[in-house]
């Protein structure tokens, strides 16, 4: 079956190769959209091709992508990848966290042409929290963060596959302080949400 949905439940696509998605195991793996490349994290969600074989045998993989970097190459104009219509038909759909099915919905569900390369991906609202206990200590980040991974980096974190969080570093504090736009986190847990207009705002937060 070539570019339908098989009785195991997950898309097939032309040549034989269906749609997987996980969380990356390793940290090793690259993204192969060619104006990308970047390392996929350990822990962070990715979709990736894999070749049937018969007899149900696992076949080939054919390489990881970010989920917003796999639908561009639905656009390609030579040897562009065939499109998702359902995020829901990737194999391992069921098995990731609400929020994760959640955004590969967005990505996928979406009729519409992916956004250039100069282009918002972000959602219309962003919403985190972010913990920590005082001034030079670890900043952590959870929530929507899918759209602003990069920003953390740049901050200085890392992803933390066990709580599936960011973490910023004590010696970073000053760059978090600056991505968030707050004088101090003041050794709380606080909410911020992210709008185009207002960009971040702090929502609330408790001791």
């Amino acid at each position: 079956l070539v570019g339908g949905s098989s009785s195991r439940g997950y898309m097939w696509n032309d040549g034989d190769y269906y749609y997987e998605v996980d969380y990356a195991k390793t940290g090793r793996s690259k993204c192969r959209e060619f104006r990308c490349k970047e390392t996929i994290p350990e822990g962070m969600m990715r979709v990736g091709k894999t070749l049937y074989e018969e007899n149900d045998h696992w076949g080939k993989h054919l390489g990881w992508y970010h989920p917003e970097c796999l639908r561009k190459t639905f656009w390609y104009r030579k040897n562009g990848n065939k499109k998702i219509k359902r995020a829901s038909e990737i194999k391992g759909y069921r098995s990731l966290d609400p929020g994760d099915r959640d955004e590969l919905d967005r990505v996928f569900n979406n009729k519409g042409k992916s956004a250039s390369k100069g282009d918002s991906k972000k959602k219309s609202v962003l919403n985190v929290t972010v913990k920590c206990t005082g001034a030079g200590q670890p900043v952590i980040v959870t929530g929507d963060t899918y759209d602003i991974r990069a920003q953390l980096k740049d901050a200085g974190a890392a992803w933390s596959p066990s709580d599936k969080s960011w973490v910023i570093p004590g010696d970073c504090y000053q760059h978090a302080k600056e991505l968030f736009n707050v004088t101090s986190f003041k050794g709380k847990t606080i909410r911020f949400q992210w709008t185009k207009q207002d960009g971040w705002q702090q929502k609330g937060g408790q001791n």
